[in-house]
């Protein structure tokens, strides 16, 4: 995903500005792509971006868990035994919010 697109997407919750954060990167300036990483928003809602693509559904961390247990650091969470540990915590958080 180039960065720019960020700037064009929007949280369908609260249509608020997403903000792209990069885990994993390639290139530089207007050819930089992230390839793995997050839109965060400022509702506390956050959607990951898996293979350059950003993954914008409610249940995204339910439905990719092997991206949760690579991340688990930068998503806030500590390194847990399973990624479905990892991915029920961060489903609450969101419940929460």
């Amino acid at each position: 995903m180039r960065p720019f697109l960020a700037e064009r997407l929007c949280c369908p919750w609260c249509h608020g500005r997403l903000d792209a954060e990069a885990f994993l990167a390639t290139g530089e300036g207007q050819e930089r792509r992230i390839l793995e990483g997050v839109l965060r928003c400022s509702c506390g809602r956050s959607f990951p971006i898996i293979k350059g693509i950003p993954r914008i559904l409610e249940q995204a961390y339910a439905l990719f868990p092997d991206f949760v247990k690579r991340h688990a650091e930068h998503l806030g969470l500590r390194e847990s035994s399973t990624a479905e540990t990892a991915v029920g915590r961060r489903e609450r958080l969101i419940a929460r919010t």
